[in-house]
């Protein structure tokens, strides 16, 4: 482990160890919508449903010692989002899933 690329492979961090970020380009690629968008506080119905899909996917997806990412912390990412909010937008997906 001599050369800084090695160096740096071995001591950098991920930027996103729960993949909340990649989840949310994902979503945000698909549905065409612009992630700075997507975290802001508009309230456009694509950017409410792209939303509600990405917080519904964190929810299930994202463990954290075995258990699912909370309502709380999906709300930190998310710009210090209340809990409830979250909470209502993983109903409203899951509604218009059938």
């Amino acid at each position: 482990m001599n050369t800084l690329a090695e160096l740096t492979a071995h001591y950098a961090k991920p930027l996103d160890p729960h993949g909340w970020r990649r989840i949310t380009k994902e979503v945000c690629d698909r549905r065409k919508v612009a992630v700075r968008d997507v975290m802001g506080s508009m309230k456009f119905q694509e950017l409410c449903d792209a939303r509600f899909e990405i917080w519904f996917r964190l929810r299930n997806e994202i463990k954290i010692v075995g258990k699912p990412v909370s309502y709380p912390m999906i709300g930190k990412w998310f710009g210090d989002r209340d809990h409830t909010t979250i909470l209502h937008g993983v109903q409203r997906y899951r509604e218009t899933m059938g």
